[in-house]
């Protein structure tokens, strides 16, 4: 579940409204915002919680363009993974 939070110091509700058709209803929420900085960590949580809640076949996860690039993207997920020595270990 996503949830966002506001410090009403930086922040105060102005105004909110809400319309349905069907079973479906959007609510829309007006929020006035004095500190700039703020504002950025704001719109940082609302895109965020717009990922989080993206489908499949949203724009956040691009699905390949032709058969020969999705083959490309299997091969390149079924490779090896390259063998590194342990950090601090002997490079011998």
């Amino acid at each position: 579940m996503t949830s966002i939070w506001f410090n009403p110091e930086s922040a105060q509700l102005k105004s909110y409204s809400s319309t349905s058709r069907g079973r479906k209803a959007v609510v829309k929420i007006e929020i006035e915002v004095t500190d700039l900085s703020y504002l950025g960590f704001l719109l940082q949580d609302l895109a965020r919680a717009e990922y989080e809640q993206a489908s499949p076949s949203s724009p956040y996860r691009p699905q390949p363009k032709s058969a020969d690039e999705r083959e490309k993207r299997r091969r390149l997920r079924n490779q090896a993974a390259l063998a590194l020595p342990a950090p601090g270990g002997d490079p011998s």
